[in-house]
């Protein structure tokens, strides 16, 4: 196993089990050692959205973004910590973008409902449900 892999590993560990303070050492030591690594990019962005270290995890997510522009959750994500740090404009622009391109993904939608009912109560927005099951968004 590399030492990369075993960090990695070790901060996941202590990210899922609560412990995400205890988890952004060895995430951090990993991605030195292996920076193309998507995973634990990842788990680096999920660390920092949980420790409140919302400009590093926008920078986290971007970096997945500029390799993979359509991964939905990196958008969520992106979403969340630009909500965070008040940017109301970056977020709904990737929530939008998590929406459609995991359309599947229930939470998209549901977080987008509550932020456009938060951050911007004065436009009319709205989720169109298809026959096939489908979302359309309006607004």
């Amino acid at each position: 196993m590399s030492e990369a892999y075993r960090l990695f590993q070790l901060g996941l560990t202590k990210l899922n089990d609560g412990h995400a303070d205890e988890a952004i050492v060895p995430l951090e030591r990993a991605k030195r050692l292996e920076p193309d690594s998507m995973s634990i990019l990842e788990a680096l962005g999920r660390t920092y959205l949980k420790v409140g270290f919302y400009d590093r995890a926008v920078e986290a997510f971007e970096t997945i973004l500029e390799r993979e522009p359509i991964d939905a959750y990196a958008h969520y994500c992106v979403g969340r910590a630009s909500d965070r740090l008040g940017q109301r404009t970056e977020a709904r622009h990737h929530y939008r973008l998590a929406m459609f391109f995991g359309p599947e993904q229930r939470i998209y939608l549901e977080t987008m409902r509550a932020f456009m009912a938060r951050a911007f109560p004065e436009e009319e927005w709205f989720i169109a449900d298809h026959d096939d099951g489908s979302l359309a968004a309006d607004g």
